[in-house]
């Protein structure tokens, strides 16, 4: 870079990180037969004058750090077949040019002028021996597919992640995190590179470094395949301005984050190489078409999320069904948010929000149990009962349900007053009132974004908060 910048040198070769010595050799070899051959056959055979062809030699220097680039990325793709992640060697071949134009691979080798989609995974769980299997299981796909420039980060670290969102450069590309996240958003990375410790980075530092990587035109999308991800996922649309957030709400079983991590990836191959790029289309236009492909995807996981809660309900009730839901967050609008269920935008069902506040312990209340066993078997209703729900849960749960015109169903006691009850705690040992101003208010904002256009009340004496919520909500 000072070579460049200061000596003004016109083009610079050079590595970044460690490099191994045979492998240095091989690529310097490489470059070489590669500049010999353009220099004395592309132009010097077509009639070019030696000063003539001299005049080509950015472009030759070019070629050659590109045929480089392949052959690396060759050596580090049977590395990982061989020894997995930890095996693949991290230095990084680099063009520098004095006039711009650099060759930069930031922290991987085959990202420019190759037809690939930059792709930087992150994998911070605690294991010595090897990667996750969740973080090995998607890197064997990805290394094999041509689609991905696949650049995996096993045990990584707070400062590995931010050098390397330094480095990488304004290609457009998508950062998947696979890992823990608190409920304040903030990532769990690994304190060194033995991970036998792990320490939580501010969500305020994440946000500022992939604000900079938008800015740089660097980052386009990034993955949180981590539990309780969405208020960071929010962050990183308002405040870094990603265009595009796959994120949780929720817990999330590691099992199932997997599964839907490969859906995900293999939707999103399999649609830039057969839809588009089998079409036609360049791999520029067919980059053009991110937004939809990402939507597509998100939603084949949303049908085997839905698959996956049904069998869930029939071997084990309500209780049993898992409760995470996937989001896809969009900083133009245009979301595709859950709020706590799967199966509801696109698919052609009406959303079903029901509680269930029966003080049971064992299961839910048997008029519950045998309403869900229905409403879950229809193709109809994209459903969602809530089992024991407190006030505070409803609330939460009304807030997060986008404009659907969903249907609302309550089931349990109501005083003459209106005020339903719900119970204190999940333990469902101890009930509550909340006061009918309460439920109107919030079912009154539910109206206001067209989120709720009809309201079930199969509770005793109720009339009355039922004629409040016609004529106040």
């Amino acid at each position: 870079e000072k070579l460049c910048t200061v000596a003004k040198v016109p083009h610079v070769v050079c590595w970044k990180g460690t490099v191994d010595d045979s492998l240095a050799a091989q690529s310097a070899k490489t470059f070489w037969q590669s500049l010999d051959k353009d220099y004395r056959v592309r132009h010097c055979g077509e009639g070019d004058s030696r000063e003539e062809a001299t005049d080509r030699l950015a472009c030759r220097i070019e070629t050659a750090i590109k045929k480089c680039k392949i052959q690396l990325m060759e050596v580090k793709k049977r590395a990982f077949k061989e020894g997995g992640v930890k095996a693949v060697p991290r230095e990084r071949l680099c063009l520098l040019n004095s006039e711009g134009g650099d060759l930069l691979p930031g922290d991987s080798e085959d990202e420019k002028g190759f037809g690939r989609r930059r792709l930087v995974a992150f994998f911070p769980e605690k294991r010595l021996e090897n990667i996750s299997p969740l973080g090995e299981d998607l890197c064997s796909f990805l290394y094999a597919s041509d689609v991905w420039d696949f650049e995996p980060h096993a045990w990584p670290t707070a400062d590995l992640f931010c050098d390397t969102m330094v480095a990488v450069a304004g290609q457009g590309g998508i950062v998947h995190f696979a890992g823990h996240c608190s409920r304040e958003g903030a990532l769990h990375w690994l304190k060194d590179r033995e991970g036998r410790e792990s320490e939580a980075l501010d969500a305020s530092v994440f946000v500022d470094v992939m604000k900079e990587a938008v800015k740089r035109g660097a980052v386009v999308c990034v993955v949180l395949n981590a539990c309780l991800s969405l208020s960071l996922g929010e962050k990183l649309c308002t405040v870094a301005k990603v265009p595009h957030v796959v994120c949780w709400k929720g817990t999330v079983d590691d099992s199932l984050a997997a599964q839907s991590a490969k859906t995900f990836w293999q939707s999103l191959d399999k649609d830039y190489r057969v839809r588009h790029c089998g079409e036609g289309d360049s791999r520029e236009e067919a980059t053009d078409r991110l937004a939809c492909r990402i939507e597509t995807a998100i939603k084949k996981c949303k049908i085997q999320l839905m698959e996956v809660k049904k069998r869930a309900f029939k071997e084990g009730g309500v209780k049993a069904v898992p409760r995470e839901r996937l989001c896809l967050l969009n900083s133009e609008g245009g979301d595709l948010l859950p709020g706590d269920s799967e199966d509801e935008k696109g698919f052609g069902r009406r959303r079903l929000v029901a509680f269930f506040p029966e003080k049971r312990l064992e299961n839910i209340s048997p008029l519950g149990e045998d309403l869900c066993s229905f409403l879950y078997a229809s193709d109809v209703w994209d459903f969602e009962p809530h089992a024991w729900p407190t006030a505070d849960l409803f609330c939460d749960t009304m807030v997060a349900v986008a404009g659907q015109g969903g249907i609302v169903h309550f089931a349990g006691h109501c005083s003459r007053e209106g005020a339903l009850h719900w119970l204190k705690d999940r333990e469902g040992r101890e009930s509550e009132a909340l006061d009918a101003s309460v439920f109107v208010d919030v079912m009154k904002e539910a109206v206001k974004r067209g989120a709720v256009v009809c309201v079930v009340l199969n509770a005793c004496l109720s009339l009355s908060l039922g004629e409040k919520l016609c004529t106040v909500a």
